[in-house]
């Protein structure tokens, strides 16, 4: 039996002018490409990052993976 996924639009829209990271597997059927471009719409400061040949949820060891992280770490130290 497959459930309504629950939808946070609301919520996520109160992120807008944040930089919020999204690291996205490219065959993700959770985290979709129509999904991550909606999240791009609402939050134009968001960094999307797609992982090649990667489901859901991407590891965080693939080399663009471990680049989106290290990007968004020189950006926190800047903040700092």
């Amino acid at each position: 039996m497959q459930t309504e996924r629950p939808e946070f639009w609301n919520e996520f829209s109160k992120t807008n002018g944040v930089t919020v990271p999204l690291i996205r597997g490219e065959l993700s059927d959770l985290l979709t490409d129509d999904i991550a471009q909606r999240i791009a719409e609402i939050n134009p400061a968001a960094i999307i990052t797609i992982v090649a040949d990667r489901g859901h949820p991407p590891l965080l060891n693939e080399p663009q993976s471990l680049s989106a992280i290290d990007a968004l770490l020189k950006r926190a130290d800047k903040w700092l």
